[in-house]
């Protein structure tokens, strides 16, 4: 059973401002894992597709 529409939506933003805080500590897999988690249930969502490619920037991928 998957979650109504509107709790998707907030699911994928809890994910993504988890990321945010993983990528203010340095934690950066931590950090790749909730962007693509968060943009499994909301493809195309802007902040966490540039809160991965900061990681992976910082991660030289």
């Amino acid at each position: 059973m998957s979650p109504a529409p509107d709790q998707q939506v907030n699911l994928s933003l809890m994910y993504s401002n988890r990321a945010a805080c993983h990528l203010k500590t340095g934690d950066l897999p931590a950090t790749v894992r909730d962007c693509t988690t968060s943009l499994d249930i909301i493809p195309h969502m802007v902040k966490p597709l540039v809160r991965r490619a900061s990681a992976y920037e910082h991660l030289e991928r």
